[in-house]
């Protein structure tokens, strides 16, 4: 029997066998922590002895891969944690690696072992999850009327959700819909730069206009490669909408 860790295929055992009401129980804790962008960073997670045990009570315990890496994301660890009598609360710290890649949210495990001392393990999974802060990518998506003759300017907007000290950039190019270049809309692509502290920029595709009547219309904005971000969204739409009858 188990319970699942949200999106994470990770499970918590817990007890299973009916304990005299004095056995000592181990469980271990989740945590998170924001990675930083350079050096190292501890996740601490609380490892509990419920109730207090008359003598030492010491249980093993190790790291393991799940979405975060050793060596790359954060620093594999094992070892022992010990209670001495009458003591209930320990802590595991575990070095997190700094970076500055836009990347998801990582996770990985830290399992505990056979417990000595008369005690028992309980929950003996503990999860840290490392949060990226690099700033996230959207862009909106834009409906105008195309107009009878010329061209009409489909603005874009870029955002960052915070700005960075440091340098950001992607690229970004147009791609058919329904809606088709050359005949419907000018393509564009390029590269976004924002520099330290900007949050905001902006991509403008002219849409040509025309007599016709036809059915509404769209092409796309596609945003690709960021560096130092990480893509909350990375396609914006560009609605074409008919303005003949």
């Amino acid at each position: 029997m188990g319970v699942a860790y949200d999106s994470q295929s990770y499970y918590h055992a817990y007890l299973l066998t009916p304990l005299a009401p004095d056995t000592p129980v181990v469980n271990i804790g989740d945590a998170s922590v924001t990675e930083g962008h350079m050096g190292t960073l501890s996740a601490n997670l609380t490892v509990t002895l419920s109730p207090a045990s008359s003598q030492q009570v010491s249980v093993s315990y190790s790291t393991a891969n799940g979405s975060a890496v050793a060596g790359s994301d954060y620093q594999s660890a094992s070892g022992e944690v010990t209670f001495d009598a009458g003591q209930t609360t320990q802590t595991i710290s575990v070095p997190v690696n700094g970076d500055r890649a836009g990347e998801p949210n990582e996770a990985f495990t830290i399992n505990l072992g056979q417990a000595a001392g008369g005690a028992v393990i309980g929950d003996g999974l503990g999860v840290p999850t490392i949060v990226d802060d690099e700033p996230r990518v959207s862009i909106n998506s834009v409906s105008k009327y195309e107009g009878n003759s010329g061209t009409t300017p489909f603005v874009f907007t870029v955002s960052l959700s915070a700005a960075s000290d440091a340098a950001v950039s992607l690229n970004f190019a147009t791609a058919n819909g329904s809606a088709k270049s050359v005949e419907d809309y000018d393509a564009r692509s390029g590269v976004l730069a924002f520099g330290a502290g900007e949050t905001s920029k902006t991509v403008t595709v002219s849409v040509k206009g025309d007599r016709k009547f036809e059915w509404q219309e769209v092409f796309y904005l596609n945003l690709s490669g960021a560096a130092g971000a990480f893509f909350t969204n990375s396609q914006g739409t560009g609605v074409v909408r008919n303005d003949d009858r």
